[in-house]
């Protein structure tokens, strides 16, 4: 019995040690091989392709805005997330530690002003910090970038997306690189973005709840009313402004439509 049990034992840590020897050659393979990491963009692609799933761009840096417009023709879905990039930069000027941060922050307000100024509007800029690791500068109506990236000390353990309409949450993953002082976190367009960026199915309206526990074993839930604002030594839960969503010209037709084709029903019942 005792030579059975020392023998999973033996077993058990071998595939362990297998694993982390797998794991830290494919982290080898994608750091120096630029080809395996082409591999692994364009499998990720296709399955993301295959899941109706957002996916970043490839190159960094970027910046990004997003914003909301209802969708009257979808049941699960009450909005449409739009959402623009921008590329097209090198990776030296973009870099906040180098002198060229008038520059950049001129590009950066007028790529995020050229759009409509509802309150749903989200502002993402991913870059590398300091110590070369990814970082995004996450901001809403204020789009004055900061002139340097500060870690935030805030850490969640655990964040679940949650609706009325839907039977089991959604864990909603976030990495480190978005911990940085000053980002806007869990607007309902951030919401919706995370949600996109994922694979499973959600219903989504102004309804949902967003569920977190901190690095303190503290649980907070909100919903579309308040956001979280990260500082250098923790959070603040944040009040929104109202959402005013605008319809587009197309949205409003539908709408319309939709309004008739109601009346009618009533009228023949």
């Amino acid at each position: 019995m005792d030579f059975v049990k020392k023998s999973l034992v033996s077993i058990f840590l071998f595939s362990c040690n297998m694993v982390n020897k797998v794991n830290d050659f494919f982290i080898y393979l994608y750091v120096t091989n630029k080809p395996f990491r082409d591999v692994v963009w364009y499998t990720k692609i296709a399955y993301c392709t295959i899941n109706f799933q957002h996916i970043e761009p490839y190159k960094c840096p970027w910046i990004s805005k997003s914003w909301l417009t209802p969708n009257i023709t979808s049941i699960t879905n009450r909005y449409v997330l739009n959402e623009e990039y921008k590329t097209n930069f090198d990776e030296v000027f973009v870099s906040l530690f180098r002198p060229v941060y008038d520059t950049l922050n001129d590009n950066f307000k007028t790529f995020c002003n050229d759009t409509n100024s509802d309150s749903s509007r989200l502002f993402i800029m991913k870059l590398s910090n300091e110590d070369n690791d990814d970082a995004y500068f996450v901001s809403i109506n204020e789009t004055q970038i900061p002139s340097t990236i500060k870690k935030s000390a805030t850490k969640f353990l655990s964040i679940e997306y949650k609706h009325p309409q839907m039977e089991t949450s959604i864990e909603i993953k976030m990495n480190k690189s978005w911990f940085y002082t000053g980002n806007v976190l869990f607007t309902p367009t951030f919401v919706l973005r995370a949600l996109k960026h994922q694979s499973l199915q959600f219903f989504f309206d102004m309804d949902y709840k967003v569920c977190i526990m901190d690095n303190d074993i503290n649980t907070i839930e909100f919903g579309s009313d308040k956001h979280i604002l990260l500082t250098e030594h923790g959070y603040e839960v944040v009040e929104n402004t109202v959402v005013e969503i605008e319809e587009s010209d197309s949205q409003m037709l539908w709408r319309e439509q939709f309004e008739l084709c109601g009346q009618f029903l009533n009228d023949i019942s």
